[in-house]
């Protein structure tokens, strides 16, 4: 697929009941990984294999639990948002 937009996301401390801001992602404490996609949308990672990098990072890779296509739906409008993140970086398909 070709890659539309890159945008440069960030790892933060779980946020609790609050949500982060475009680009942001982080572990919850159950261990489950999440994020906030670059148009805002919320985006729960469980069902995608996720690798941590040692500088803090993380990719969205094709592995036992799936591929790297990350699709977060259900905004306003019809709002959606379809592609994966590589070391960090949110990547629009």
């Amino acid at each position: 697929m070709k890659t539309l937009v890159k945008t440069v996301g960030k790892r933060i401390p779980d946020p609790g009941d609050s949500l982060g801001q475009p680009g942001d992602y982080w572990k919850d404490r159950n261990g489950d990984w999440r994020g906030v996609t670059p148009n805002g949308l919320y985006a729960w990672l469980k069902n995608h294999h996720v690798d941590e990098h040692e500088n803090g990072t993380i990719s969205v890779v094709s592995g036992q639990w799936g591929t790297n296509s990350i699709l977060a739906s259900g905004g306003v409008d019809g709002l959606s948002w379809h592609g994966a993140i590589d070391k960090g970086v949110w990547k629009e398909f």
